[in-house]
């Protein structure tokens, strides 16, 4: 499969302005989630138009958010498959909308299909991949330069959508499930404001008033360390042990050293700190 890596604003708006006469593109994105370093950040941008394939280096220095501002409101179609996360983080990264979405797996849950690309492919178009995906699920893709196998897994979730469109919508027309098809579209474009990252490390329904306000603050002093550092915040301090510390409610800070014992000596001494000052604003508050 041959494709055009795109490092440079010049090019990348050639690209574009030739897109934007098409009907409609394959889109998907690559993205750093919290894996490898802090916070989430997009990558790479895939791009086929049915005879190309494009694949735009979002963190080259050369392609700036203007640049891929235009490519966000490029009038074109856009098909995709499962925008929701996507779109999420370019909202919360740049504070832009990506327009004229398709996501086509609105079509399949139209269906009653809700798995994943790979097992639709495979139902709808008989295409099985081979090989396993578990080293490319797990890659940096923050890393350059990125192996040419990387690319092209990149690529492959691009490769199908014309096809896998058509099928899904003869399908939901044969079905008359149109107007439900039609409806999940318009859900899937919305940017649907997230919970609190806090309130989904665990199970808060069964957390105490006081046991959610001690995770919090806790979760907080951990983000700040794993933000100092750039790592993932699992790194700092592991859920299991940050629920614990919410769980035990701890007046004291020998109580909390107790139970960060298995925290990273890289970390420890800033850990110490910021959870200190977590506590000392929890006892505040308790005995007010």
């Amino acid at each position: 499969m041959e494709y055009e890596m795109i490092e440079e604003k010049a090019r990348a708006l050639e690209v574009f302005a030739s897109l934007s006469e098409k009907d409609a593109i394959a889109v998907d994105f690559e993205e750093e989630c919290n894996l490898h370093m802090y916070g989430e950040h997009l990558s790479l941008i895939q791009i086929y138009d049915g005879e190309k394939y494009y694949v735009i280096d979002v963190l080259s220095h050369k392609i700036d958010k203007e640049t891929l501002s235009s490519f966000f409101h490029l009038g074109v179609k856009k098909l995709w498959f499962d925008f929701g996360s996507d779109g999420a983080i370019v909202y919360k990264n740049y504070n832009e909308k990506i327009e004229n979405v398709y996501d086509i797996r609105s079509y399949a849950l139209a269906l009653g299909e809700v798995h994943g690309l790979d097992k639709i492919k495979e139902k709808f178009l008989g295409i099985k991949e081979e090989g396993s995906k578990k080293k490319f699920q797990q890659l940096n893709w923050m890393r350059r330069p990125l192996d040419d196998s990387a690319i092209l897994y990149a690529l492959s979730d691009v490769k199908y959508l014309f096809e896998l469109e058509k099928v899904l919508w003869d399908r939901v027309v044969e079905e008359k499930v149109e107007k439900d098809a039609t409806r999940r579209l318009i859900e899937a474009r919305k940017i649907r404001k997230s919970a609190p990252a806090w309130t989904k490390i665990t199970d808060i329904r069964k957390l105490s008033k006081e046991e959610k306000e001690y995770l919090k603050a806790f979760f907080s002093a951990r983000d700040m360390v794993a933000r100092r550092f750039n790592v993932p915040a699992s790194w700092v301090l592991g859920k299991k042990e940050l629920v614990a510390l919410a769980l035990a409610k701890p007046k004291s800070m020998d109580d909390v050293e107790k139970m960060i014992k298995s925290a990273s000596p890289r970390f420890i001494s800033f850990l110490r700190s910021s959870l200190e000052k977590a506590l000392e604003k929890m006892n505040s508050i308790i005995l007010r």
